[in-house]
């Protein structure tokens, strides 16, 4: 019989230490127990803070007092339900997006590649993914992603444009990023403001399929945003992209948020392409994942800052506490696969 990690009552992050694998530091922050027989892990899925036009830049380098975008020491049950934003936090998100670009967001400032490495010291991973997000206009953030990666080797810059209009400018932006170690595109229709089937989005999509690019997406929604962004993220719209481009390899991140069943909706119809990442997903949401697509194309993201390393990982431990031999897939080979990197021996 396995451990009952119900019984254990968990509703605070700090009350991680009760699971097995976790303990306090001197100071206070959890970290993996030494002998915890955790693999190391590859985050498919976090960000640096953004910034953007007239706003002061973000110093990657500070070490200052980390603010999650998401509160997991309000009371809540950590393992099993997933209920953010709350509304105060998705309040607030929206007041951080719309200052972006005259004004650095207090919060924004403590998402530094500093404050980001820190945590993963102490939860083992050996590598994460930087995922920029391109706006319409006064953007940079790709190009702050690329600042921030050289902070740390650990970290892997994705790409990313702003796609409309599509042409020869943006395809040369592309080509540039990659040259700089760019291992992916990123794409967001939501935070874009441009659906997944948009004509322009659609030639990103076949422009990544020709050259063996693979492209994480957000996918879904959790309900909070308004219904205009929402249908822009819905699953469906992406049967277009992977139709039209069969040679095109999609992440389809969060599995869909709350959207999860028309994401392994959309996965089961093309196997071969899709991908899914598991931020943002619960316990048994991520049980019921694993137990529906195809395990080789999952992968472990955390999406920091909007959630702790430690509440992706701890779900991801406890949903695969039946299968203990499949975490090294889980959480490292998996996402490297899906990048072109070696994997971990089993």
């Amino acid at each position: 019989m396995g451990m009952d990690f119900r019984s254990l009552n968990i509703r605070r992050m700090s009350e991680l230490d009760r699971l097995p694998w976790f303990e306090k530091n001197p100071s206070g922050e959890l970290r993996l127990k030494s002998a915890a027989g955790v693999p190391p892990v590859l985050d498919i899925h976090s960000h640096v803070g953004w910034s953007y036009g007239f706003a002061r830049p973000v110093d990657y380098r500070a070490r200052n007092r980390l603010s999650y975008l998401y509160d997991y020491e309000v009371d809540q049950d950590v393992l099993f339900e997933e209920r953010h934003p709350f509304p105060d936090e998705q309040k607030q998100l929206g007041k951080e997006i719309n200052s972006s670009p005259y004004r650095l967001a207090p919060s924004a400032a403590t998402h530094t590649a500093a404050n980001f490495t820190a945590e993963m010291d102490r939860f083992n991973v050996q590598h994460a993914c930087l995922l920029p997000i391109e706006g319409p206009i006064l953007s940079r953030h790709a190009e702050d992603t690329m600042r921030a990666s050289a902070f740390d080797a650990r970290f892997i810059p994705f790409a990313a444009v702003f796609p409309w209009p599509w042409g020869r400018r943006k395809i040369e932006r592309l080509i540039n990023l990659r040259s700089r170690g760019a291992k992916a595109v990123k794409v967001h229709p939501e935070f874009q403001f441009i659906a997944a089937d948009h004509p322009h989005q659609l030639k990103l999509f076949g422009w990544c399929a020709d050259n063996g690019v693979p492209v994480l997406a957000h996918c879904g929604y959790t309900g909070a945003e308004p219904a205009w962004l929402r249908a822009k993220a819905e699953p469906d719209r992406f049967r277009a992209a992977l139709r039209n481009f069969p040679k095109l390899q999609l992440l389809l991140a969060h599995t869909g948020l709350s959207k999860r069943v028309e994401t392994l909706a959309v996965a089961r119809d093309f196997p071969n392409q899709v991908w899914l990442d598991i931020s943002g997903q619960c316990a048994p949401d991520l049980k019921m994942i694993l137990d529906k697509f195809d395990r080789d194309r999952i992968c472990f993201g955390s999406d920091w800052p909007f959630y702790p390393l430690v509440v992706a990982l701890a779900r991801s431990l406890v949903a695969t506490e039946s299968c203990p031999d499949y975490r090294t897939h889980l959480l490292f080979n998996n996402g490297a696969r899906f990048l072109g990197l070696n994997p971990k021996p089993d």
